[in-house]
């Protein structure tokens, strides 16, 4: 009796231990969502720097302005980056930003054009830097688009 307690528990073990048998989900699922976005930040290249603007922006008096980020699978690996801007009386701005290539890092993942990171994101929060002139420094003509995700 006692030998069939230890194959029992033994069994039970292994059953345990056993590793999940459902998959990773690919880096687009887990990147692709709607967020908000929290800060706008540029450098203009007009030598006063980098600054950052936070969300919602108050344009003027009476004038707010708020920006969505949509990201979308293209693939496995990789997304689509379209970002609509609401401003207070005006119809919405949409632009496409690109297409980016995902690439798993320590916290999530890189986005990648070619081999050139352009931000980050972790499913709950994404990251774009967009450099706004052929010769941008670290921060020099740079737009950087800062979301956290709503779905």
């Amino acid at each position: 009796m006692k030998n069939l307690w230890i194959i029992f528990l033994f069994t039970l073990s292994l059953a345990a231990c056993k590793k999940s048998d459902e998959p990773e989900p690919e880096p687009a699922e887990i990147v692709s969502a709607e967020y908000n976005q929290t800060v706008l930040g540029v450098d203009q290249g007009d030598g006063k720097g980098y600054r950052e603007f936070t969300y919602p922006l108050t344009v003027a008096t009476g004038i707010q302005s708020t920006a969505k980020i949509i990201v979308t699978r293209v693939d496995a690996n990789s997304v689509k980056l379209v970002r609509t801007q609401k401003e207070t009386g005006k119809a919405d701005d949409t632009r496409t930003l690109g297409t980016v290539t995902l690439q798993k890092n320590s916290t999530g993942y890189d986005l990648l054009v070619n081999t050139t990171n352009v931000g980050s994101a972790n499913g709950a929060t994404i990251e774009i830097r967009i450099p706004t002139a052929a010769t941008a420094t670290a921060t020099a003509g740079l737009i950087v688009h800062k979301a956290t995700k709503i779905r």
